[in-house]
């Protein structure tokens, strides 16, 4: 089926109107003709049906590959690429679909120019694309990250362990390693995802690669590993709530609103990654700060004060410089709301003395 083709039955397009009143947008609703300031909470409430049919395809569009700012357009930028992603989920997980990983054609298995970072300031303005690496999951981290930290803690036949696998990023970076990893995630999204990408990257490694393993769990109860069994502990958990990983599962730890209580519940996580740790390990954590109401919550630093509570020593404070994100990019224009945009994501080293 062509890409920019739709799957199901949906009025045409032709038939909404944008009309501007007192210079503020409004669409003309196509099955019932009232204008409306918002459009998926007004067919939310009074066509439900309606717009279950459009999250269904929101869902069909991005398994075959159209990515969200692509849908958003073929919709006629008549919902926002944050409401066609929360939708996804939401539609995956109501009707037990799952969301496919992007499809890559695999180059170089290594990059073609790496440098092992030794300075506490990490740049990287091109994001890594060797292997199956793509950035289409949201938040995933740059597989420099991974490989830096893995070249650095560990050798080969070490344990990697990553509580918030993501889109496999890391794993990916350990079976191309020859280190024995071990991927766990609360969201079935990303689980699957990673899965994909593993089965993906099968194709072009050598037979006798070890491949890691990938659990759905929460990152507070990792029963499946035991007490100090892990070299490496790398991941990078939610910043807060900044992006919802996943529509309706409970444990997630991106659907928690209050800052104290997600900071409360990343000391279980900091806690049973200190069981799994080896003495004289390390854990690294990639965490960076939000806003809320205008003003900074120095997020990144209220985590890091959760590990060190739990008898991790902190080793290393590194500097990332966040490039191409797109969910602060507002502020760029309108410095009138606010003039800087936050661009900096802190590396915690934690080792287990």
């Amino acid at each position: 089926m062509d890409k920019q083709s739709l799957s199901l039955e949906i009025p045409p397009l032709a038939n909404i109107r944008v009309e501007k009143i007192e210079s503020k947008r409004t669409i003309r609703c196509m099955s019932c003709n009232a204008l409306v300031r918002s459009y998926p909470l007004h067919m939310r409430r009074f066509h439900p049906a309606e717009w279950e049919i459009c999250c269904q395809d929101f869902l069909h569009l991005y398994n075959h590959g159209n990515s969200l700012s692509q849908i958003m357009r073929r919709y006629g930028t008549l919902f926002t690429w944050k409401v066609i992603d929360r939708e996804i989920k939401r539609i995956a997980e109501k009707r037990g679909m799952v969301i496919r990983a992007r499809q890559t054609n695999a180059g170089n298995l290594a990059p073609e120019k790496f440098t092992l970072e030794r300075s506490s300031v990490w740049r990287f303005p091109k994001r890594g694309d060797w292997a199956v690496h793509d950035s289409s999951y949201r938040g995933n981290w740059a597989p420099q990250i991974p490989r830096n930290l893995i070249l650095h803690y560990t050798r080969r036949g070490d344990s990697v362990l990553d509580p918030f696998v993501g889109g496999g990023t890391t794993l990916i970076e350990c079976a191309l390693l020859k280190r024995r990893g071990i991927g766990t995630d609360v969201s079935p999204h990303a689980v699957n995802i990673t899965k994909e990408k593993l089965e993906e990257l099968r194709k072009y490694v050598p037979q006798d690669t070890e491949f890691p393993r990938v659990f759905r769990c929460d990152a507070r109860h990792l029963t499946m590993v035991g007490d100090q069994s892990v070299d490496l502990v790398c991941g990078q958990p939610p910043y807060a709530n900044a992006i919802r990983y996943t529509a309706t599962v409970p444990e997630d730890l991106s659907r928690i609103t209050s800052l104290s209580q997600f900071c409360e519940q990343m000391r279980e996580v900091a806690s049973e990654l200190h069981r799994v740790v080896r003495n004289g390990k390390r854990c690294a954590m990639l965490i960076g700060d939000v806003r809320r109401k205008k003003m900074v919550f120095p997020l990144g630093f209220k985590v890091m004060e959760q590990f060190v509570a739990e008898d991790f020593t902190l080793e290393e404070i590194i500097m990332k410089e966040q490039y191409n994100d797109g969910s602060t990019r507002f502020y760029a224009t309108k410095p009138d709301v606010l003039r800087f945009r936050i661009a900096h994501e802190y590396l915690f080293i934690f080792r287990k003395c």
